[in-house]
């Protein structure tokens, strides 16, 4: 997420956004002229990203879910969402409402665990580990999709 390259005049919504660990991120990649809606579906989440990262031109704090978001059709160019996907209760929802407030060509960026056999990469990492340490390390035990 911090590699994503968010143009100028932007509109990006952040999708359950926990503790802020990604939000700090795309901010300081946008210019004040670029709105950040941060959201999440508990008010306490959302009061204590609004602390860590402060007020801001361009920065909006709600409370929202992110199954029924509570914005027009195509109000953002991005969607970002990490590690919160796979907590939705009705994932695909989920997606499509990301889908519905994404201008046409706007950009859904997401991730999300998942087994480790279903992720190649973490498969990879876990069996070179043991070459070097005689085991592998919780790390690589995690199985981690990126989309």
């Amino acid at each position: 997420m911090r590699n994503l390259d968010i143009p100028a005049g932007s509109a990006v919504l952040e999708a359950a956004c926990g503790t802020g660990t990604v939000t700090r991120h795309p901010y300081t990649r946008i210019d004040d002229i670029t709105s950040l809606t941060v959201t999440d579906l508990a008010q306490p989440m959302v009061e204590q990203v609004q602390q860590i990262v402060g007020d801001h031109p361009g920065i909006e704090y709600r409370q929202a879910d992110a199954n029924d978001l509570p914005f027009p059709d195509s109000a953002f160019d991005y969607v970002i969402c990490q590690f919160s996907l796979m907590l939705f209760p009705d994932k695909a929802r989920g997606m499509r409402e990301a889908s519905r407030v994404s201008r046409p060509g706007g950009v859904f960026v997401f991730n999300m665990w998942d087994r480790l056999e279903c992720n190649g990469f973490s498969m990879a990492v876990q069996g070179g580990c043991k070459h070097f340490s005689g085991r592998s390390s919780a790390f690589s035990r995690t199985a981690i999709y990126l989309s």
